[in-house]
């Protein structure tokens, strides 16, 4: 059932995390959002060892609903479900880029433009506090204040999303953000996109996808494979109107055909959430 199904997804991608290098081990931990609560990763459990009987589902106080010992980081994950109603997922990891600049204590700034995936201007870091702890929950979910994803000071990355592979994509992209921006900084001088051209980032971003809703929306009947291949019979229909939303389009097309969930949401934050 749909259950069961959320915990072979969090394998899954816990899996994914560990192959891609992104977390290592038992580091890091996974959360998806049920009617009841979220089910989470366990604690200490090493990832060759990991199925979907150990999940644990508990409620936002941290009651056990299913299973027994959760990720010490369980308060994290139930603080950002109860202030962020539309996030389904939530990825924690200590990616190598990503913990080296929480180490400086710094935002990761606007020196790419894809920096706005994370739903604004820069990725807040947030303040030092103790992993497991409620403060380090507070701290993060105001540092996530209209954003999806924030560094953790001297810890890692947290990432959420309306779906796991949204979660895990950022994860995956911030990841590298912070490898560029780090390597940019080593050399000097790097260049900062002003706030004015990162909001205009942000609304192209925006208008891209309510073409992209537009497009299938006349396929919210079918299935993802049908949605896709009616995107791709009319992608060349924006080749002349709108080149640059035609490249974005036919990279993310290509993306799918590759079986990357998500093709062209991903480009997108909610910043509402």
């Amino acid at each position: 059932g749909e259950y069961f199904g959320k915990c072979e997804a969090i394998v899954t991608a816990y899996k994914k995390l560990d192959r891609i290098g992104l977390n290592r081990g038992a580091s890091g931990n996974i959360s998806m959002r049920t009617n009841n609560g979220f089910l989470i990763t366990p604690s200490g459990l090493n990832v060759e060892k990991m199925d979907a009987n150990n999940m644990v589902e508990l409620n936002y106080e941290g009651i056990p609903l299913t299973g027994t010992n959760p990720s010490s980081e369980w308060r994290l994950h139930a603080e950002i479900y109860k202030r962020k109603k539309g996030v389904g997922a939530v990825v924690h990891t200590h990616s190598n880029f990503a913990s080296a600049l929480s180490s400086l204590r710094q935002n990761l700034p606007a020196f790419h433009y894809m920096v706005a995936v994370g739903g604004g201007r820069d990725i807040r870091c947030c303040e030092y506090a103790i992993f497991g702890s409620k403060d380090l929950a507070g701290k993060v979910v105001e540092a996530l204040e209209g954003r999806m994803a924030c560094l953790m000071a001297n810890h890692g990355l947290v990432c959420c999303g309306k779906e796991l592979d949204h979660a895990i994509f950022l994860a995956e992209e911030l990841e590298a953000l912070c490898k560029q921006y780090l390597t940019a900084r080593s050399i000097g001088g790097v260049k900062i996109l002003s706030d004015s051209e990162m909001e205009l980032v942000i609304e192209k971003f925006k208008n891209d996808d309510e073409k992209y809703q537009g497009l299938i929306g006349r396929g919210l009947d079918l299935n993802v494979k049908q949605s896709m291949d009616l995107m791709i019979s009319e992608s060349e229909n924006w080749k002349e109107e709108d080149e640059v939303f035609y490249q974005s389009l036919t990279k993310n097309i290509q993306a799918y055909k590759d079986w990357v969930p998500y093709p062209y949401e991903h480009y997108v934050c909610d910043r509402e959430i």
